[in-house]
């Protein structure tokens, strides 16, 4: 039976099959697949590069992407081979065929997770705060109650007291 007969008695089709092919009809499955350069950017760069970088678009092949600064940016007109290369290994296919690097404004983007649990273990609270703490979770039932709580309440001031030095 066709997936047309099937519709036609009253079968369920799947939204998956339905939006595939849209997509197909479209042109757009391609432009999809083509996009996934942008969210393997910063994996295949490295945290130097990509604090420094943005991809901004990607056409037919040619990527473009943004830099900071004049010195990043004739850094990277040295690796642009090899950027190129580990980004296609990455992605399993031959889709970057350039790579064209432009000055622009980068936005901030968030320390990676690890950085952060880093510094945070270099942060010290005051007694005073411990013992705030302390009184808080005192009035808690079990002692593994006390435990995780105490636990959850001084990451959360280490957290604030490490923003507020960074801003």
């Amino acid at each position: 039976m066709s997936s047309r007969s099937r519709r036609s008695r009253g079968f369920p089709t799947k939204v998956a099959g339905i939006l595939g092919s849209v997509l197909e009809k479209q042109h757009l499955k391609k432009r999809i697949s083509d996009c996934e350069v942008f969210v393997i950017w910063d994996d295949v760069v490295g945290e130097n590069i990509a604090i420094r970088t943005a991809p901004l678009a990607f056409r037919r092949g040619a990527l473009k992407i943004g830099v900071s600064d004049h010195g990043w940016l004739q850094q990277l007109q040295f690796l642009k081979e090899e950027i190129k290369e580990k980004l296609n290994r990455k992605l399993g296919r031959d889709l970057v065929e350039s790579i064209y690097f432009q000055i622009g404004t980068i936005e901030k983007k968030a320390p990676p997770v690890a950085r952060v649990a880093e510094e945070m273990k270099k942060v010290s609270l005051p007694t005073e705060e411990i013992e705030k703490i302390d009184q808080v979770i005192d009035e808690l039932p079990s002692d593994e109650l006390r435990d995780s709580m105490k636990k959850l309440m001084v990451k959360d001031a280490k957290r604030k007291k490490l923003d507020m030095s960074e801003g």
